[in-house]
């Protein structure tokens, strides 16, 4: 039984790209497909991306936005996503 699960993501990491969160809170890694679970180091809840520990009230600082346009070196420049 193959079941699918689809979620809309709005932000990414900064230097980790390929992590990305949706509105609902999920931290998404796009390279493996799996949801990152919150975990606890010294009190303090986070999550572990790309081997560094990122408190959950310091995620702001780590995230931007998804461009609604991108670099494509086979088109003509830009392509809207």
């Amino acid at each position: 039984m193959i079941v699918n699960v689809q979620f809309k993501v709005f932000w990414q990491f900064k230097k980790a790209t390929h992590f990305k969160v949706t509105k609902c809170k999920k931290i998404i890694n796009c390279k493996n497909n799996t949801i990152v679970k919150q975990s606890i180091r010294g009190g303090s809840c986070g999550y572990w991306i790309n081997k560094d520990f990122i408190k959950r009230k310091d995620l702001n600082s780590y995230l931007d936005v998804i461009p609604k346009k991108q670099y494509c070196p086979f088109s003509n420049g830009t392509i809207e996503i």
